[in-house]
């Protein structure tokens, strides 16, 4: 059955302005038609499905009937007027949607216009005589076909035939080629290129999609000498830069996977849509997944997001998307993961990985010169040998499971969760095991006084918590309750919130265990970084399996008490000071009374019942002694000596002696830059105390001028927004007023 020629589309669409008059001209020709969508933007939508009627024959002689009744109700439309010579060679038939055969297109297509543009710009008449080659590429489930087959209900306008092509196995597309010539009345044992002869011959504009290609064998049959060819390509495999252009397909913007679900779901919780989608990564079959889920059963959106918030693997094979039978978020990489397995089990085993690790990019050095902490598999062996080694990460990319850039590779969250629920309990674990061995071998420690190893701990962070939160803890965190005291309100409590003198490495880190380790050293990162209320339950974490280990009474139990107690001072809580005094008890009973571990102690109480006011009348002899002792242990240029005077000053500052404690602030910042550098954020701490002293005595243009060198240490090192930057900035705008309104209790 012959279609409409696209040159009668244009002309239907111009002549039938208004969808019931045509809608009564289609039953007037005796054809169905009531439910072809009419689209005010462009009716040709309307007369190419009309064509598509009269393709899949719904009535005999349906497009001659058509076309004598317009010619009858308008003798003088030329265009129309005539009748087109069909199907012999050597003459230009213009076949439009005559040669069809293309999936429905999407019922809601969200998110992909800038896409679209491009494709169309692509599909551009080039001037070369080869067929133009574009590629879509990404990951299962991230909505190619959908893409491809929108293009091509979008642009058949522009051509005569348009054939979509499975190409999952590149031995059967000569074959549906084949079909293609049966369509143009060639015998169905024509090969290829007597089916683009017969395209060329007959000069038809033509589109063939390469749908789910594998490989660029897929592709041979098909690249033609033809400059009014065009093929489109998906695929997840990497690499067709070399015989087209290739345009990557990424996940769904957020406000487009919102839009996905509110047009799926009516009157779905706006903010469930949004956790939804994040939790989701934006892929667009997870999206339609859950949506289809919650329309089928009557789950509400926001129980699916709190499921998915807490049993996500199990949760992602819930619903089935009507056109893809078969086919969800739980099985859409098997086929890949198996092929993995039999070709490349490094990269099997990296994808596994990266599986228990966080969805952000895992650089590649971690792994580098470690093979001894990855057991006895495949990528053991694959890191010791920097070849096999290139090749693993560039088979597992090609997969289409993961990316990459020059330093780091990372997986979709969604691809972690198919492969984790594959892997099974045991095997998480274990693999869990080896990440934990390797954040211990990379992260630094002496977080407090090492700014430079502060971006290594930025990048790293997200994995430490993945493997935190999956490992056993003997007590659930409860809630910190802040307690209100009468400084909660006050404008400087944003100086309190970073009180960088408080001691909180672990005096002996070779003792605690890697899962020990690796949550004090976090929660220490977050303390310093001004994330107090995540630091915290971390904190707890840390002492629960330190006590658990070692016993209630170890000196690794003081540490991670320090570690704790820092987290509350800076909320403002009250137990604080007993938790200081009991690790005070433990490192005396350990050490005796003039340890550094003591002196330690004895700085973190007497700074907490300073600020806290707890008990300020016993702060100065507890840091005067901490200060004796540290003087005793590391010599007077250490940068433990200059805390120590810090505080002092400090306490001195609250008794009115601002000139004693200016003296002191001096002996510090000179310390302090000595050594750890003029740059360091401690400077800025030295810098904005010594500015204090000097206020308070109208010292105020000298002040201001310490001041701003502190502001300019601290964005530079810590950033505009820690809480240590907003409290500089605070008492540098009161140095240029009057030193009277600065507290006289802080330091």
């Amino acid at each position: 059955m012959e279609g409409l020629t696209t040159e009668e589309v244009v002309a239907l669409a111009e002549f039938f302005a208004d969808p019931l008059e045509a809608r009564q001209f289609l039953v007037e020709a005796g054809l169905p038609g009531a439910d072809l969508p009419w689209s005010t933007h462009s009716p040709r939508v309307f007369w190419t499905a009309v064509s598509d009627l009269l393709v899949a024959g719904v009535a005999s002689d349906g497009r001659e009937r058509l076309l004598a009744l317009v010619r009858k109700r308008s003798p003088a439309n030329g265009l129309l007027a005539g009748s087109r010579a069909g199907g012999s060679r050597g003459k230009a038939v213009a076949a439009g949607p005559g040669y069809w055969k293309v999936p429905i297109r999407p019922t809601l297509f969200v998110g992909r216009e800038v896409l679209l543009a491009e494709l169309a710009a692509m599909a551009a008449p080039t001037g070369h005589d080869m067929a133009s080659v574009v590629a879509l590429v990404g990951m299962g489930g991230v909505g190619k076909t959908a893409l491809a087959a929108e293009f091509a209900h979008r642009q058949r306008h522009l051509f005569d035939v348009v054939w979509w092509i499975p190409a999952e196995r590149a031995e059967l597309v000569s074959g549906h080629l084949a079909a293609l010539g049966e369509r143009l009345g060639l015998p169905a044992s024509t090969d290829p290129h007597g089916v683009f002869w017969e395209l060329h011959l007959r000069h038809l504009r033509w589109l063939l999609v390469l749908d789910n290609a594998e490989d660029l064998a897929a592709l041979d049959p098909l690249r033609h000498w033809d400059r009014l060819g065009r093929l489109l390509v998906t695929s997840r495999r990497a690499g067709w830069d070399s015989v087209g252009t290739t345009v990557k397909v990424p996940t769904l913007a957020r406000t487009a996977s919102v839009t996905l679900l509110a047009g799926r779901l009516t009157g779905a919780d706006p903010q469930a849509a949004d956790t939804t989608a994040e939790l989701l990564g934006d892929l667009p079959l997870a999206v339609e997944q859950a949506a289809a889920f919650c329309g089928q059963s009557g789950t509400p959106l926001v129980d699916l997001a709190r499921l998915l918030q807490e049993r996500l693997d199990e949760a992602i094979e819930l619903g089935t998307v009507a056109d893809r039978a078969g086919v969800t978020v739980a099985t859409l990489w098997e086929t890949s993961t198996r092929q993995l397995g039999d070709n490349a089990p490094a990269a099997l085993e990296l994808l596994e990985l990266l599986a228990v690790s966080a969805p952000e990019p895992l650089p590649l050095d971690l792994l580098d010169g470690r093979g001894d902490l990855l057991g006895e598999g495949p990528l053991a062996r694959a890191v010791s040998d920097r070849m096999t080694w290139i090749r693993t990460v560039a088979t597992l990319v090609s997969s289409g499971m993961a990316d990459r850039d020059a330093t780091a590779i990372w997986s979709h969250r969604l691809v972690q969760a198919s492969t984790r629920r594959r892997m099974g309990q045991t095997r998480q674990h274990e693999l869990s095991a080896v990440l934990l061995a390797l954040l211990r071998a990379d992260l630094p420690g002496g977080i407090d006084t090492h700014p430079a190893d502060w971006p290594r701990w930025r990048v790293l962070l997200p994995h430490a918590r993945a493997v935190l939160n999956r490992a056993s803890s003997p007590l659930a965190p409860p809630r910190l309750a802040r307690q209100a005291g009468p400084w909660r309100d006050s404008r400087e409590r944003w100086w309190r919130r970073v009180v960088p003198f408080l001691v909180t490495e672990p005096s002996a880190p070779s003792a605690l265990t890697d899962l020990e380790w690796l949550h004090v050293q976090a929660a220490t990162y977050l303390q310093v970084q001004g994330q107090a209320a995540q630091a915290e339950p971390l904190a707890r974490q840390a002492l629960a399996l330190v006590e658990a280990g070692h016993g209630r009474d170890h000196p690794a139990v003081a540490d991670t008490l320090n570690g704790l107690a820092a987290a509350l001072f800076t909320l403002g809580s009250d137990e604080v000071a007993p938790l200081l005094r009991r690790a005070l008890a433990i490192d005396e009973a350990a050490y005796g009374p003039r340890h550094r571990a003591v002196a330690r102690d004895l700085t973190n109480l007497g700074s907490a019942v300073r600020v806290l006011r707890t008990d300020p009348a016993a702060a100065r002899p507890l840091l005067e002694r901490a200060l004796a002792i540290t003087e005793t242990v590391h010599g007077p240029d250490h940068p433990a000596t200059a805390t120590c005077l810090n505080n002092v000053a400090a306490a001195l500052y609250d008794n009115g002696q601002a000139a004693e404690a200016a003296a002191l602030y001096r002996r510090a910042l000179s310390v302090t830059e000595s050594a750890c550098g003029p740059d360091h954020p401690d400077v800025a701490v030295c810098l904005h105390n010594l500015a204090l002293a000097l206020a308070k005595q109208g010292q105020r243009s000298t002040a201001t001028t310490l001041m701003e060198r502190a502001l300019t240490i601290s964005r530079n090192t810590l950033g505009e927004n820690h809480p240590q930057s907003g409290a500089i900035e605070i008492h540098l705008g009161a140095a240029a007023k009057e030193s009277s309104r600065f507290s006289t209790w802080l330091f």
